[in-house]
């Protein structure tokens, strides 16, 4: 605190006043003289402003700085794979939205801006979720006096395609591996079926995670970086059998990671399983890429999983054990993946009785 006089003989007490985002704004409370009292007086004051100006913005604060705020003070403190994600959505609501006065924001310019980012009712609802949290951060904040206008804004129907493919049978599963020409690729897509692993979970295993025909997943490869961290869940960290396939398939990738050492010289030891020609983890965008040119078209890793539990299903492996196996904290993706599952097997079973007659 600093004492000015005025023109007119007054004393102005003056001090900086920190507000949330850290930007600092001089405050000034006006006095007819200096005196101890009034000193005192003026110091609780600032005091009260500081404690303000700690919870509270003016109104003048905008969508992107809550943004920005929301990012430092509850996206930090995420688990690293969450916090990708989110930022990667709270960086998309700032690249459709204007950055208006948040107060000024009501569910029609929400729904606006939604729907003209959003590709499908599916990606309209998460969106929206999103930025709900956003929005009842800045409520708890008291940035916005308000936020009852979130309740006009409904989600729209989960809709499923028809068509659309869990899993994939044995025969498609080998027509995608005899495209692949990279040894490493075709033990890849071997071992994710035999296992049902998350692909992160599957480029995150190391030598050391298997002890005779048991593995060990308790981490996983984050998508955009070679950074591995704890799996997704706390019902991801499990221990699994491995089959003859998936053994043969870690003594194969032990002989061609050391290979790798050879040829091109690694100051480096072979620890990583699914490793590239550097001996070094993936990067999962770079992965997909390069399937993509191989297969001529996307793939998502994840089918492969579904595919795992849809071949345990049709071995009569019960539904607890496979969602187990898979690390599912409930027995839900599973159950779907068994109900289409078995109206398959009942479309199949009714077709071969059709043409059959005694």
């Amino acid at each position: 605190m600093w004492i000015e006089k005025d023109k007119n003989g007054k004393i102005r007490y003056r001090e900086y006043i920190k507000n949330i985002e850290g930007k600092r704004k001089v405050k000034s409370f006006t006095f007819d003289k200096d005196t101890a009292k009034n000193r005192k007086t003026a110091a609780e004051l600032f005091r009260q402003e500081q404690l303000l100006a700690n919870t509270i913005l003016d109104n003048d604060t905008t969508l992107f700085e809550i943004i920005e705020l929301f990012k430092s003070k509850h996206i930090s403190t995420l688990k690293e794979s969450t916090r990708e994600v989110y930022t990667y959505r709270v960086n998309a609501l700032k690249r459709n939205f204007q950055d208006i006065k948040v107060n000024l924001m009501n569910a029609r310019y929400i729904k606006e801006n939604l729907e003209n980012m959003s590709t499908s009712n599916n990606n309209y609802n998460y969106n929206l979720s999103i930025l709900k949290i956003i929005l009842k951060f800045a409520y708890e904040h008291d940035f916005i006096k308000s936020i009852e206008f979130l309740n006009k804004l409904k989600k729209k129907n989960h809709i499923v395609k028809e068509n659309k493919t869990l899993y994939l049978e044995l025969d498609e599963v080998n027509a995608i591996k005899d495209k692949l020409s990279n040894k490493v690729y075709k033990n890849l897509i071997t071992f994710l079926v035999n296992t049902g692993l998350r692909i992160g979970e599957c480029l995150a295993l190391t030598f050391d995670d298997v002890q005779g025909d048991i593995l060990t997943v308790n981490k996983t490869l984050l998508q955009n970086h070679r950074a591995v961290t704890t799996t997704k869940t706390a019902s991801g960290k499990r221990k699994i059998s491995l089959n003859k396939e998936c053994l043969k398939i870690i003594r194969e990738q032990k002989i061609i990671n050391n290979n790798n050492i050879i040829l091109k010289k690694l100051d480096t030891k072979a620890h990583i399983i699914f490793a590239n020609t550097f001996n070094d983890y993936y990067n999962y965008n770079n992965l997909k890429t390069t399937f993509k040119k191989y297969l001529g078209c996307n793939i998502q890793f994840h089918i492969f999983r579904h595919t795992h539990a849809s071949l345990c299903i049709e071995a009569g492996v019960p539904l607890e054990l496979i969602s187990k196996r898979l690390g599912h904290n409930s027995e839900k993706i599973t159950k779907e993946i068994y109900i289409h599952k078995t109206k398959k097997m009942e479309q199949l079973e009714f077709e071969q009785f059709k043409n059959i007659s005694f």
